[in-house]
C-alpha cells in the first residue's frame, strides 16, 4: 500500500492559525468548538467548499461561527498581509510549524469594534443588502 503526502504551502496554514490566534483572544470563541472554529478559519482563509470538504461539516454547523469570526478575519485583511518568515536550521517547508503569533490587543480591537457595529446594525456582516444582521456573542 502506498501512502501519499498532500502538497500543502504553508502559508495559507499560518494564515488560518493567524486568524484563529486572534479569534481565541475575544472570549465569545468559547461559544464555538476547536473544531468548528478551525473549519470557520479555513472559510475565510481558503474558502467555503475546502473547509466544508476537510471537516465533514455542513454548512448550517459553522454558519454562526463563520459570520461571527467574518469581523475578526475583516481586521486581518486591513493589516498588511502575513509574510513568510524563514528561520535559520529550519526547512523552508517546515516553517508554518513555528508560530509566530502576531496578533495583538490592537488589532483584536479593532475586530471587537467591528463586531459591536456590525450587532448594533452600523455595519452589514453580509455584501448582500438582503441578508439580516444577526446577533454574535459578545466579546471583551
Amino acid at each position: 500500500e502506498s501512502f501519499s503526502l498532500p502538497a500543502y504551502s504553508g502559508l495559507p496554514f499560518s494564515r488560518a492559525m493567524q486568524l484563529v490566534d486572534l479569534c481565541m483572544l475575544d472570549i465569545g470563541s468559547l461559544e464555538f468548538s476547536y473544531s468548528v472554529l478551525a473549519t470557520s478559519a479555513l472559510y475565510h482563509t481558503e474558502s467555503e467548499a475546502v473547509a466544508l470538504r476537510v471537516s465533514g461539516y455542513k454548512w448550517q454547523d459553522i454558519a454562526q461561527c463563520v459570520r461571527w469570526m467574518s469581523a475578526f478575519a475583516f481586521a486581518l485583511r486591513e493589516r498588511s498581509p502575513l509574510q513568510p518568515k524563514s528561520f535559520h536550521g529550519v526547512a523552508p517547508d517546515d516553517a508554518h510549524h513555528l508560530q509566530p503569533h502576531c496578533v495583538d490587543l490592537e488589532l483584536l480591537g479593532r475586530a471587537q469594534d467591528r463586531l459591536h457595529a456590525i450587532a448594533s446594525g452600523g455595519l452589514r456582516d453580509s455584501p448582500d443588502p438582503a441578508q439580516q444582521t444577526v446577533a454574535f456573542p459578545s466579546g471583551l
